[in-house]
C-alpha cells in the first residue's frame, strides 16, 4: 500500500514538473529543427557543386551529419533569403536565413557571410527578403542552429555577384588526381586533399604539384612568389604556392612574371595553414614554368652564389675550444642556445648541435661581424635529430654598443630526416654591426622545442 501512494505521489509531481516547464518560454537560440532525422527537412537536390549547388534541404541534411565540427569541404548552396540583413562598417558581413521558399521547413542560417571576393562588404549592402542566393563555404550543426562555417562566401545574389557583376558559374574541381612524385604530379584537388589530411602540421614528405596559374605575378625583391594555382580556369578550388623560390634557395629574378594560365610545377611539403588555405610550406621550390626553369636571380637569393665574407670563418664547425664552435657566440644577448658537437655531419668531421627547449624559442649566434651596406645570403645545411615536427628559423639582428636590436627573420623551414639547405638573403642600407642568427623554436603544433643539427654555414654578398 505503501508502495502504491509512493508511485502515485512520484507520478503526480512529475506530471506538475511537466506542466510548469511547458510553459517555460524557449531561448532564443531554440532551433525547431534541431536533432530531426534528415528525412524531415523535405526534399534534398543538388551535389554541392558549382554547376548543381545543394537546395537548403540538401545543406541541412549536410549540417545534421556534420555535427558541431564544420566540414572540411566546401559546398555550394542556393535559397531564399527568409529575413533582411545589412553589413556595417566594422565588419562588413551580413547574416540572414535561408529556405527553399516560404513554406519550407528546413532553414539555414547564412552566418557572417563576406562578399565574393572574399573581403568585407561595403557598409550598406542589402539583403532583402526573397532575394536568391548563392553561398560557397562548409558547413556545421553548431549547438543546434544548421548554419555555414568560416570564411563563407556570397557567390551570387540575384544573379549577380556582390560587386554588381553578372554572376558565372565557376568550374567544378576535377578529381584527385597523381601520386605526388616527379613523373606523376598531384594535381591542385589531390593537393587541397592532402592538406585537407594532413592539417595545420606540415607534412614530412614532400610532393609535386602542377596546375594553371590563377592571376598574373611579378617578382618583387624579395625574389619569391605567391600565387593561386587551380585545376581549370575559373575554378573556386584553389592551392597556394607561398613565397616560393627557386631550387636550392636560390631567389628568383626580380621582375620575372608569371601569367595567368601559365603551367607551374612546385615540389616542397604542404600544409593546411589555420586549417582553412592548403598551400606549400617551408622548403617548397618553384620547379617550373610552362616546362622551363624559373629565371634565377643574378644577386643569389641563396644556394651560395657571391663573394664569400672573409671575416665569417668556422661556418664548417671543424674547429671547438672549451666546448664550443670558434666563432658561434656572441657577445651580445643573440646567443641563447646550449651548443654541442657531434659527427653527424654534411660534411668534414663535426656539426653543431642546438638544443632545443620546450618552453622557449632558443638561438644559435655568430659572432658580431661588421658588414658594409649591400644585399648578404647567410646558408647553413640543417636536420632533425628525432622524428618529431621540427624547424628553424634563419635571421640576424643588428647590434649597437654590445646590445642586440629588433630581430629580424626570414621563413620557418621545416625539417626532414636528411641534411637540408636553408638560405635567407638580407639588405643593409648602410655599415651594421650584425649577429647572424638561427632560432631553434620551442615546442608547439609545428615544431616540438628538440635538438637540430647545423653544418656547413655560409655567408656571401651579393
Amino acid at each position: 500500500m505503501k508502495k502504491t501512494i509512493k508511485s502515485l505521489l512520484a507520478i503526480a509531481i512529475a506530471a506538475f514538473a511537466f506542466a510548469a516547464c511547458s510553459d517555460v518560454p524557449k531561448p532564443d537560440s531554440y532551433n525547431e529543427n534541431a536533432g530531426q532525422p534528415t528525412e524531415d527537412v523535405g526534399e534534398a537536390t543538388g551535389t554541392g557543386t558549382a554547376s548543381d549547388p545543394f537546395n537548403i534541404a540538401a545543406a541541412v541534411k549536410v549540417c545534421i551529419d556534420a555535427g558541431a565540427t564544420e566540414t572540411t569541404e566546401k559546398y555550394y548552396v542556393k535559397g531564399i533569403a527568409m529575413s533582411e540583413s545589412t553589413a556595417d562598417a566594422q565588419y562588413g558581413n551580413v547574416t540572414f536565413d535561408m529556405a527553399d521558399n516560404t513554406d519550407a521547413k528546413a532553414k539555414l542560417k547564412a552566418y557572417r557571410v563576406k562578399g565574393s571576393d572574399g573581403n568585407k562588404l561595403k557598409e550598406g549592402y542589402e539583403i532583402k527578403a526573397g532575394d536568391e542566393i548563392i553561398i560557397y563555404g562548409p558547413l556545421m550543426n553548431y549547438s543546434g542552429t544548421y548554419e555555414n562555417g568560416n570564411n563563407t562566401i556570397i557567390v551570387s545574389h540575384n544573379g549577380k555577384d556582390t560587386n554588381g557583376n553578372p554572376y558565372v558559374a565557376p568550374a567544378d574541381p576535377d578529381q584527385p588526381k597523381g601520386t605526388g612524385e616527379e613523373t606523376n604530379p598531384f594535381n591542385v584537388a589531390a593537393a587541397v586533399a592532402k592538406c585537407t589530411q594532413t592539417g595545420e602540421t606540415a607534412t614530412t614528405d614532400k610532393f609535386y604539384i602542377t596546375g594553371i596559374a590563377d592571376t598574373d605575378y611579378t617578382v618583387d625583391s624579395n625574389k619569391n612568389v605567391t600565387v593561386n594555382i587551380v585545376d581549370k580556369a575559373g575554378c573556386m578550388q584553389k592551392f597556394t604556392l607561398y613565397r616560393v623560390k627557386a631550387k636550392d634557395g636560390k631567389g628568383i629574378k626580380e621582375g620575372y612574371k608569371i601569367n595567368k594560365g601559365d603551367v607551374l610545377v612546385v615540389y616542397g611539403p604542404v600544409v593546411n595553414y589555420k586549417g582553412n588555405t592548403p598551400e606549400t610550406a617551408t622548403g617548397a621550390y618553384l620547379v617550373s614554368v610552362n616546362g622551363n626553369e624559373p629565371e634565377v636571380d643574378g644577386g643569389g637569393g641563396g644556394g651560395g652564389e657571391g663573394t664569400p665574407v672573409a671575416t665569417f670563418t668556422n661556418g664548417d664547425f671543424e674547429t671547438w675550444v672549451d666546448g664550443l664552435p670558434t666563432g658561434w657566440k656572441s657577445a651580445c644577448s643573440a646567443s641563447t642556445a646550449t651548443l654541442a658537437q657531434s659527427t653527424d655531419v654534411h660534411g668534414g668531421n663535426f656539426s653543431c648541435t642546438i638544443t632545443g627547449d620546450a618552453s622557449k624559442n632558443v638561438r644559435l649566434a655568430y659572432k658580431e661581424l661588421d658588414l658594409e651596406a649591400g644585399t648578404y645570403t647567410f646558408s647553413f645545411w640543417v636536420k632533425r635529430t628525432t622524428t618529431d615536427v621540427a624547424q628553424v628559423r634563419p635571421g640576424y639582428v643588428p647590434v649597437t654598443e654590445g646590445t642586440a636590436g629588433s630581430y629580424k627573420y626570414g621563413d620557418y623551414a621545416t625539417l626532414g630526416d636528411g641534411w637540408q639547405q636553408v638560405s635567407y638573403s638580407f639588405t643593409l642600407d648602410a655599415a651594421t654591426t650584425v649577429c647572424l642568427v638561427v632560432m631553434n623554436p620551442k615546442a608547439s603544433s609545428y615544431s616540438s622545442g628538440k635538438d637540430v643539427l647545423i653544418d656547413d654555414a655560409t655567408l656571401v654578398k651579393n
